[in-house]
């Protein structure tokens, strides 16, 4: 035999058991992986077979034939575990950067409220100082789970019928229900959940300090338009009664509006969105009584400068932070947040809903809502209030 022959049998003998070594090396997951992250160990493991299979790409002895097809595939292996590992660390990467993003969202978020409630308190306290200077009836957005140290401030038409849901299952034992299955209508019910105001107020206080707190905003705007489609576009007969009669009798210019929501639908008679702006501007409606919840401002209902939220969602962002809620919750595993609704208002309508509302009334709108702006972060819409 030659000594050509003897070094190719000598290089293929080598070059394929180290192949085979190195190939049990990178089989498992964990170890391709933190191989990967060395790139000299990669280079140690793939530039010699490189340089072989170069010096191999000419002609040699057909009974070696066989080794070099497996010496090919066994390359074509290697090179598909590579494959794999960068694809592995990428995918990790990217959910590493997502969680870094999150988290990083979230500080923002409560930043912005710690920064402005220093700063200018009095306009987003009404006056008060502190926790003490709140009526009970005006921490009766606030659901407490005492099982799981958690407290919820819902704010209507920011998808709080799903996060009363996921509190109501919270009081069944595990496996929890799916909320999704749960009566939409039922979790509106007083009577389904504990309230921060049924406790004394020392332990309101321990509670608010020791439990984790959360709520959801929306860009108000949208929020009045998801509202105003609510309650005023369909058949609701104890809106119709208590608020839409009296904005068609003052505002849209009816001197006797239909008694009943049927008679009114079956009339077609409804306020319109500007009408309903109208009633909103107008000094009158907040003399005798606040606002209704479901247009009250954000920070009247959860009182952001009074309590220090450990989490901020926006509607706008609801599944992400739905997801990152649960797991800093460590309930990730145990519940699944039902999905969005099909039919939500979006903030793509903004500007069609605003097209009969004057420019003045725009801006007029923006100052009684600009707390919620300001405090959640939501930009001030130039495209309503600009000329």
């Amino acid at each position: 035999m030659s000594i050509l022959t003897v070094d190719l049998q000598a290089d293929l003998k080598e070059s394929h058991q180290t192949l085979k070594q190195n190939l049990e090396k990178l089989k498992d997951l964990h170890q391709l992986s933190k191989a990967f992250s060395d790139e000299s160990s990669v280079s140690k493991c793939l530039d010699p077979i490189m340089a072989l299979m170069k010096k191999l790409d000419t002609s040699f002895p057909a009974e070696y034939s066989s080794a070099y097809s497996q010496m090919i595939k066994s390359k074509t292996m290697l090179e598909k575990s590579i494959a794999q590992a960068e694809q592995t660390n990428l995918e990790t990467g990217l959910k590493i950067k997502n969680t870094e993003r999150l988290r990083l969202r979230q500080a923002l978020r409560k930043q912005l409220l710690r920064e402005l409630c220093d700063g200018d308190k009095e306009a987003f306290t009404g006056g008060r100082h502190n926790l003490e200077d709140l009526s009970d009836s005006e921490l009766k957005h606030l659901i407490v789970d005492d099982t799981h140290g958690i407290i919820y401030c819902y704010i209507p038409k920011v998808g709080c019928t799903n996060w009363k849901r996921f509190m109501f299952v919270l009081n069944h034992s595990k496996p929890y229900p799916d909320p999704a299955s749960i009566d939409p209508n039922s979790v509106h019910l007083t009577n389904k959940f504990t309230l921060l105001n049924s406790f004394p107020r020392t332990e309101v206080k321990a509670r608010l300090k020791h439990y984790t707190k959360f709520l959801f905003v929306r860009d108000p705007f949208v929020r009045l338009i998801s509202a105003y489609r609510d309650k005023f576009q369909h058949n609701n007969e104890y809106y119709y009664v208590h608020f839409g009669r009296y904005i068609l009798q003052h505002y849209g210019s009816l001197s006797n509006p239909p008694q009943t929501a049927d008679e009114a639908f079956a009339a077609n008679v409804r306020p319109s969105f500007y009408n309903f702006i109208q009633y909103l501007l107008d000094p009158k409606t907040e003399k005798k009584v606040p606002f209704e919840p479901h247009w009250r401002q954000m920070y009247r209902l959860c009182h952001p400068c009074f309590i220090e939220y450990d989490f901020v969602g926006h509607l706008e962002t609801l599944q992400q932070d739905a997801h990152e809620l649960l797991k800093m919750l460590k309930l990730g595993e145990s519940i699944k947040f039902p999905p969005s609704y099909e039919n939500m208002t979006t903030h793509s309508l903004i500007k069609e809903w605003f097209r009969t509302v004057p420019l003045e009334d725009r801006r007029k709108l923006y100052k009684l809502y600009e707390g919620d702006f300001r405090l959640f972060g939501y930009r001030r819409p130039s495209v309503l209030l600009d000329d």
